[in-house]
């Protein structure tokens, strides 16, 4: 019985030592950055029926986010304002939103493509992903009625 016994403790102890030794180059080769996911997850611009998000970009170094987007909500509208919910290695605080280079409230029309530009006073950092639930405030310009649309923006900051 006693010769079992250590054979169980001998076998044990083997793998011990190596399931340990690849759990510590796993861990080494995570540490330095082999592992880095950010690199293969996907870039998202989502926003709901109405406004469709063409193109982004995202400058670490000069803290800008522009999202370029098109109005399919089938009327024209005044773009008021936009905020940045949920954020994740964000913007600290928004200095100055545009749309097409002219500070809100703009007035867009049916089908007409947007430039959506955020001036941050940092928190954008380079290599990073970038997460916010932006909500666009936008009004009907026929009717004057006000209306809020949430999007989803997962990005790499270049």
């Amino acid at each position: 019985m006693q010769r079992k016994s250590q054979t169980a403790m001998e076998f044990m102890l083997v793998y011990g030592w190596a399931i340990m030794i690849i759990l510590l180059i796993v861990s080494v080769i995570a540490y330095f950055g082999f592992f880095n996911i950010n690199k293969f997850l996907p870039n998202v611009c989502e926003f709901p029926a109405g406004f469709e998000c063409i193109d982004w970009s995202i400058n670490g170094d000069a803290d800008t986010i522009e999202l370029a987007m098109r109005n399919r909500l089938g009327a024209s509208v005044d773009i008021v304002n936009i905020t940045l919910v949920n954020q994740e290695n964000g913007c600290v605080d928004i200095n100055k939103i545009t749309v097409n280079n002219i500070e809100m409230p703009q007035p867009v029309t049916n089908n007409e493509f947007f430039k959506l530009k955020i001036e941050c006073s940092g928190g954008l950092v380079s290599g990073k992903r970038f997460r916010a639930d932006p909500v666009l405030n936008y009004t009907y310009i026929a009717t004057g009625t006000s209306h809020i649309s949430s999007g989803s923006l997962r990005l790499l900051i270049s």
